[in-house]
C-alpha cells in the first residue's frame, strides 16, 4: 500500500497511498486537519491577480471540501464550480453556511446547487479524475474555466496520479484561464504525506509544457514545519497561464 519516499535514499520514510476510502473516513471521523475556518490568506491577498474582472467570472475549486474559501468568491460575484469525492463534505458545507440547496444528475455526477442564486455556488459529487469540460458546459459557455482556486488539492494527490490530475486540470484551461496553486515543500523523505511535497520543479514537470508560471509568494511555514516536525517546509503560490 506505500510506495518509497525517495529512490534510492536510505531510511526514507515510505509514501503514505491515498484513496477515496482514505479520505471518505477522515471527513467521516473528523479528522480534517487540512480545513480551515477562514478565508485563505493568500486568496484574500491574490485573488485579484487570479479574477482580473471584478465580480466576474467563473471559478473552478478541485477536490474542495467544505472550503469557506467558495463563499468567499461567490461573494464577491463569481461562479463557483468545486469537485467533491466525499459527499458527507458537500453536505456539510452547505449546512455550515446555512444555505438551501438543490440536487441534480448530471453525466454521472451529482450537481449540489444553491437555490439562492445571488450566491452562485455548485458542487459536483463524484470521481474528479472522470471530470471534462462538457460536464459543466452549459448554453453559454463550454464548460472551461476563467480562473482555478487549488489549495489542498494538487498537495493530497498520489505522487503516481498527478499526470492524471494535471491532464483534467488543463482540460478546463482555455488560454485566459489563471489558474493559482497554493503549494508546499518540505524534505519528501522525512514525511509520508499528505500533504506531498509539491515544490517548484514538480510544478513544472505537470504543467511546463502547456503552462507559464510565477511565483506570487513563498514563505517559510513555522507551524506546519513543528506540526509535522520536520527541519524546513516552504509554502508558495504559483499562477500558472496557458502558453
Amino acid at each position: 500500500m506505500a510506495d518509497d519516499a525517495t529512490s534510492g535514499t536510505e531510511g526514507a520514510v515510505a509514501l503514505t497511498k491515498v484513496d477515496l476510502k482514505y479520505w471518505q473516513d477522515r471527513w467521516r471521523e473528523s479528522r480534517i486537519g487540512w480545513h480551515r475556518e477562514k478565508v485563505s490568506d493568500l486568496l484574500d491577498m491574490y485573488h485579484s491577480d487570479m479574477m482580473p474582472k471584478e465580480g466576474e467570472g467563473r471559478v473552478f475549486f478541485p477536490l474542495c471540501g467544505k472550503t469557506v474559501d467558495m463563499r468567499y468568491m461567490a461573494e464577491r460575484g463569481y461562479d463557483v464550480i468545486g469537485v467533491e469525492s466525499t459527499k458527507g463534505a458537500i453536505i456539510d458545507f452547505f449546512n455550515e453556511q446555512q444555505l438551501e440547496y438543490s440536487m441534480t444528475m448530471i453525466k454521472g455526477f451529482i450537481a449540489f446547487a444553491t437555490m439562492d442564486r445571488k450566491l452562485k455556488i455548485t458542487i459536483y459529487n463524484g470521481d474528479f479524475f472522470k471530470v471534462t469540460p462538457t460536464i459543466f458546459a452549459g448554453e453559454d459557455g463550454d464548460g472551461k474555466f476563467d480562473a482555478i482556486w487549488d489549495r489542498g488539492s494538487l498537495v493530497a494527490m498520489n505522487p503516481s496520479d498527478r499526470s492524471e490530475y494535471a491532464r483534467v486540470i488543463t482540460s478546463l484551461m482555455t488560454p485566459q484561464t489563471r489558474y493559482m496553486i497554493a503549494a508546499l515543500s518540505y524534505d519528501q523523505s522525512r514525511h509520508g504525506g499528505p500533504p506531498f511535497s509539491t515544490p517548484l520543479e514538480v510544478v513544472r514537470e505537470l504543467f511546463g509544457a502547456d503552462c507559464n508560471m510565477e511565483t506570487k509568494h513563498e514563505a517559510p511555514n513555522n507551524y506546519s514545519m513543528n506540526r509535522f516536525k520536520l527541519d524546513w517546509w516552504l509554502d508558495s503560490l504559483y499562477l500558472l497561464v496557458r502558453k
